[in-house]
């Protein structure tokens, strides 16, 4: 057996001695170790709730609740109430757009129907000259220089 007054050797046969210090050294870091751990342990649940806590608190701010409006909720509304908005206002510019299209329209064929009836207006008047100078080319000679 071995006897030192350093502590870094012990008599794991003595006990009692008071060389056995290292035993006793080891005992306390097991100890602050297990204080450590349960610390640690403690910190990690306070955490580990605060974060589960959060994060339920995120998505019930995100998806809403029956008493709260989430903000998902907010963002799809405020993006349909936008598109519902450029839809009016694309339906309002096409209801003005095919309103000029029909007035536009409308000024070419009334414009078209004027430029027909004087067209058949001069066809009618070309006839009964055409009528005239028919008839009169079969007036005898006299007739016609009387009709000069």
């Amino acid at each position: 057996m071995i006897h030192s007054t350093t502590p870094t050797f012990f008599c794991s046969s003595h006990k009692g001695h008071k060389f056995n210090l290292l035993s006793n050294e080891a005992d306390q870091i097991k100890s602050h170790l297990s204080n450590c751990l349960g610390i640690i342990n403690t910190f990690s649940d306070d955490v580990t709730t605060h974060y589960v806590t959060r994060l339920n608190t995120c998505m019930q701010l995100i998806e809403g609740t029956d008493a709260i409006r989430g903000t998902a909720l907010a963002a799809r509304q405020q993006v349909h109430d936008y598109f519902e908005d450029l839809r009016h206002n694309l339906r309002r510019q096409e209801e003005v757009a095919l309103s000029v299209v029909n007035t536009f329209v409308r000024e070419k064929k009334l414009a078209l129907q004027q430029n027909m009836q004087s067209l058949t207006l001069i066809l009618s008047k070309l006839a009964s000259v055409e009528s005239d100078l028919r008839r009169q080319a079969t007036l005898n000679d006299i007739d016609l220089i009387a009709r000069r």
